[in-house]
């Protein structure tokens, strides 16, 4: 097998499985008490069901605090990067610290398109 039969099946690979994660929250952000009450009435025991119901809303409070966190990180980011923008002179400093907020939300292109600046 040569080298780029192996790249794409590995790409093909990945990006099924992106896919797929991707899929599954969609359905589960949509349908998340439907499919929480589904899935609590499948468990045999009201132990496993209670602990089904207390992990659910660990997760959802563990979520919630970090996309709180992130928000908060990305508008100082932002702000920093309107000011210096604004302090240097350049043209459209809200311009610049919207994008800088809002691309600090993927956490690889972000910083690396800062880093291509």
């Amino acid at each position: 097998m040569n080298l780029m039969a192996k790249v794409f099946a590995g790409t093909q690979s990945v990006a099924s499985g992106f896919f797929l994660t991707v899929l599954f929250l969609f359905f589960l952000l949509v349908h998340g008490d439907t499919f929480l009450r589904r899935v609590v009435e499948i468990l045999p025991r009201f132990g496993n069901k209670r602990q089904a119901v207390d992990i659910s809303q660990k997760i959802e409070s563990d979520i919630s605090a970090y996309l709180i966190t992130i928000t908060i990180m990305n508008a100082v980011v932002g702000t920093a990067t309107a000011i210096v923008t604004w302090y240097t002179g350049l043209g459209d400093p809200i311009l610049w610290g919207t994008v800088a907020f809002l691309l600090n939300y993927v956490p690889i292109l972000g910083p690396a398109r800062a880093f291509l600046d």
